[in-house]
């Protein structure tokens, strides 16, 4: 008898539990913004070209120091495509020539390839960097400099780019 009154009891409870925690089911969606929460948006196919070329940087570094041959220079370029959402980092470095009538002579080329969805309007920007070690009796120092690239939108495949920059070190 007690047996039967437990188990009638345990039924009773799970009857009322079921009533207490069922859930208004309603059309309207949980993510309606009222929460915070903004549903996903929905990305379509872009179609995107590639394009390649060669970005080429030219360097006329002045030395104001004794320099300890040779300078080196590094680029580093960014794409960043709105409507493709595609990223592109590109990273290059170069030795000067050695120096001379105090000027070094050094080229960086970036060959590159990307997925673009609008190279007329997508821009290329980076930066640069120069640097060399003066020699000194108690060790070496290293001198460098940096700077802004101009940025320009990314030109035809098939295109060599060059840029002239002067620098001091």
């Amino acid at each position: 008898m007690k047996r039967t009154l437990h188990v009638c009891t345990l039924l009773a409870l799970l009857t009322l539990s079921l009533s207490v925690f069922a859930q208004d089911k309603t059309d309207q969606s949980r993510n309606d913004g009222a929460s915070g929460i903004s549903p996903k948006e929905v990305v379509t196919n872009i179609v995107t070209s590639p394009y390649s070329g060669v970005l080429v940087y030219n360097f006329t570094i002045l030395t104001s120091t004794p320099i300890v041959d040779p300078v080196n220079c590094e680029v580093q370029v960014y794409v960043s495509s709105d409507s493709s959402g595609r990223q592109y980092y590109e990273n290059a470095n170069g030795k000067a020539t050695p120096i001379s009538g105090g000027y070094a002579k050094c080229t960086v080329k970036i060959y590159y390839t990307w997925q673009l969805a609008s190279a007329g309007t997508d821009m290329i920007t980076g930066n640069y960097y120069l640097w060399g070690y003066t020699s000194a009796t108690a060790g070496t120092t290293e001198r460098q400099t940096q700077g802004n690239l101009v940025s320009f939108t990314v030109p035809a495949t098939g295109v060599t780019t060059t840029t002239a920059i002067s620098g001091r070190l």
